[in-house]
């Protein structure tokens, strides 16, 4: 039952109209913010009933959220509906409800710096303690935070880092910016590209996202350094940019030997039907980023070599260096960069063991376990065990962590 409610709120018709906002899930374009009524009320119901599982699980030994100082923190994003952002934000909604904070979420539809600059203005303005802009990075950061320091807002940043080595310094020693948690992404394409070889693939062509995105970025690098390490396979052509189905076909066309395509995005969604109207059904896998409600379909079949994704859980670790941050009592007297590994399935097994244990009834860190890292309510909570949480995180941890709950 669980997992059919999960599908009703991360199913997305993915016409070619709609796929440039459905399938860049993670670091890219994601749609509007304002769904169907079914989709709502689906969603309400599937935040409903983890957050009264995860009542369960969090024992009260902290203080409740109703008795707690009140706080609004804002969230720049692309999307809010897509099978990454649907869960970001009911876990925002859950960690809400304990820590006593409202998030206000600002949908943006491009990744320019003014739009960016736009987003933290405008929930500045609208009275936010704090702001967490995902995909946020470069140069332009340094504004974000001068617009948030003007307004006494703090600033936070998931899915991305400070990039520029030139304001690093800057940036992470402002005490209006709290820090940034991001994956390895470069890991991620390189394993992909990996993958596919180990599964057989020797004539694998690259696809990716137009340049400028930073996750999307250290993928790409990622996976050419694949290449480069496995002289055995042959990259039959790579494309960056946003005409994916074209390209893929033309790869197909001009290709008779091509047998995998590695892509810095949905891998299901954006190939599967060309791949099937060239008649290479069965002969050609695909490795990707980011998980779908496609996923288990495609592992199952074997036309999805590997997918690589879980990040929602990112969003965790800003919040947890702002809360720290608005309470009085921050982890660290500088901002802290925090890591997230991602997690990699390379069979169905895999998926549902990810779909059951992290991304089911219960959060992967439920709000009795997360406050264990704020010095409020934990005096000896330190920056170190944060990043080592973090570090840790992969479906094993969670299994592991919670196995009383799954017995």
């Amino acid at each position: 039952m669980k997992q059919t409610l999960i599908k009703r709120i991360v199913s997305i018709t993915l016409a070619s109209a709609m796929c440039l906002s459905a399938v860049l899930t993670g670091c890219s374009t994601g749609g509007s913010s304002k769904g169907s009524g079914s989709t709502a009320a689906a969603s309400e119901t599937v935040s409903a009933t983890k957050a009264a599982t995860d009542a369960n699980a969090d024992s009260g030994k902290y203080p409740s959220g109703s008795s707690l100082p009140h706080y609004t923190i804002g969230i720049v994003i692309h999307s809010t509906q897509d099978f990454l952002t649907s869960h970001l934000k009911d876990y925002l909604d859950y960690l809400g409800k304990s820590y006593n904070v409202d998030f206000k979420f600002d949908v943006i539809e491009n990744f320019s710096d003014d739009t960016y600059l736009n987003a933290i203005e405008n929930l500045c303005s609208q009275g936010v303690n704090g702001v967490i802009c995902t995909n946020f990075s470069g140069t332009a950061i340094m504004k974000g935070i001068s617009i948030c320091q003007s307004h006494k807002v703090y600033m936070g940043v998931g899915f991305s880092q400070v990039t520029d080595s030139s304001i690093r310094d800057a940036a992470i020693n402002n005490k209006y910016y709290v820090g940034s948690a991001y994956e390895n992404d470069f890991k991620a394409g390189y394993d992909i590209v990996r993958t596919l070889a180990d599964k057989g693939c020797k004539n694998i062509a690259a696809m990716g996202y137009p340049p400028g995105l930073t996750c999307h970025d250290r993928r790409w690098s990622g996976m050419m350094q694949a290449f480069k390490d496995n002289p055995n396979i042959k990259k039959v052509g790579e494309y960056k940019g946003t005409n994916w189905t074209p390209a893929l076909q033309n790869f197909l066309a001009t290709n008779s030997d091509m047998d995998g395509v590695a892509i810095t995005l949905l891998g299901m969604e954006l190939c599967s039907q060309p791949i099937k109207a060239a008649g290479k059904e069965g002969k050609v896998k695909i490795g990707c980023l980011d998980f779908s409600d496609k996923s288990l379909e495609g592992l199952k079949s074997g036309e999805l070599a590997i997918t690589v994704g879980g990040q929602f859980v990112d969003i965790l670790f800003p919040f947890l260096l702002m809360y720290n941050k608005l309470a009085g009592t921050p982890l660290s007297d500088k901002a802290e960069e925090i890591q997230v590994p991602m997690v990699e399935c390379t069979t169905a097994q895999q998926f549902e063991d990810y779909m059951k244990y992290v991304n089911g009834d219960i959060w992967p860190w439920t709000a009795d376990e997360t406050k264990a890292f704020v010095k409020k309510f934990n005096p000896n909570a330190k920056i170190g065990d944060l990043v080592d949480a973090a570090a840790s995180y992969s479906t094993a941890n969670v299994k592991q962590r919670h196995a009383q709950w799954f017995k």
